[in-house]
């Protein structure tokens, strides 16, 4: 691995400015050569690449976990494990997540940086992307790098994460199914409306709802945008993150996870009004922006109209009942 990386590093970016370690981020080796040691183990790794690459470059930035300092319990999403407490070169860059690494006051003291991390842009979770950039600024973190990741794009060859159904389709980028295989998601509205979110959030953490509408407004749909197209631009943010996994989409973007879900009883009576009551919000929206003239206000409607059209005849009947 060493001789892998530092190839990758030096032969084909040799102008990069660093490099990002993300070892033991949601498990660990458990192996009878590892044990209780693992951690000991992968140190040698970071220590032999951290001291290569600053070698080459000192002025290199290299982020890595905390795990190898720290000594605390852990809890990954797969397992268990104890910190290691090896010696800590200040030359580091830390960082930390919610799910595997706790943020540690002391060794931020001591780190050249640290950076917080969450899944709020992937979610489109406009909350969750605010209370990222609070928590990075409170823990006087250099920053808060979250995810914007499309989450899985493969089709799943077994059962994953407890959905069948999944089995043998191909994912789609953030449940936007509307879009040409192989299309980039990037430039989709709830997209940009996360990225502007978090813009404005890691530059100032206390901007107030208002100033965020207004920077969302005048940036998606121009200068005489109008309050009900943000409103309604965050409506369809809170639908595509709704229920969200890594390999799960949406449920208003996928009838047949619904109905899946619905034969195997794992959709309640609250369930089913949460999301009568999400699909009539968006035939709303669909239907305030039907004559839409500019390009993001288009966007806006085609949007809202996609998820209606998914949502008509036996499709609708899951979710409103055979009598609406």
């Amino acid at each position: 691995m060493l001789d892998y990386v530092l190839e990758m590093a030096w032969a084909f970016y040799p102008e990069a400015d660093g490099l990002f370690i993300e070892s033991s981020d949601y498990a660990i080796c458990h192996c009878r050569e590892c044990g209780p040691k693992h951690f000991e183990h992968e140190f040698k790794f970071v220590r032999a690449i951290s001291d290569e690459t600053w070698a080459r470059k000192p002025e290199a930035t290299i982020a890595v976990y905390p795990h190898y300092f720290s000594g605390a319990k852990l809890r990954f999403s797969f397992a268990e494990a104890v910190a290691s407490k090896q010696p800590f070169d200040p030359r580091w860059t830390l960082f930390f997540t919610p799910h595997s690494a706790a943020l540690e006051p002391d060794l931020i003291k001591q780190a050249k940086g640290s950076c917080w991390w969450n899944e709020a842009p992937s979610r489109f979770d406009i909350p969750g992307i605010r209370a990222g950039a609070e928590k990075a600024w409170d823990a006087h973190c250099a920053g808060f790098i979250p995810s914007l990741e499309c989450y899985y794009s493969y089709a799943q060859a077994r059962e994953e994460f407890g959905e069948p159904w999944l089995n043998g389709r191909r994912q789609v980028p953030f449940g936007f199914d509307w879009l040409a295989e192989a299309a980039s998601p990037y430039r989709e509205l709830p997209v940009r409306a996360a990225a502007i979110a978090y813009r404005e959030y890691t530059a100032n953490p206390d901007l107030t709802d208002d100033a965020l509408r207004a920077a969302s407004g005048t940036e998606l749909f121009g200068r005489h945008w109008q309050p009900a197209q943000v409103q309604d631009t965050l409506e369809l943010c809170r639908v595509f993150g709704t229920d969200r996994d890594w390999t799960v989409p949406a449920p208003l973007t996928t009838p047949g996870l619904v109905e899946s879900r619905l034969k195997s009883d794992r959709f309640d009576t609250k369930k089913r009004a949460f999301l009568r009551d999400q699909l009539a919000r968006v035939r709303a929206v669909a239907a305030r922006h039907r004559d839409a003239k500019s390009t993001g206000w288009r966007d806006l409607a085609r949007i809202a109209q996609w998820l209606c059209d998914q949502w008509q005849g036996a499709n609708a009947a899951m979710v409103e009942g055979p009598n609406g």
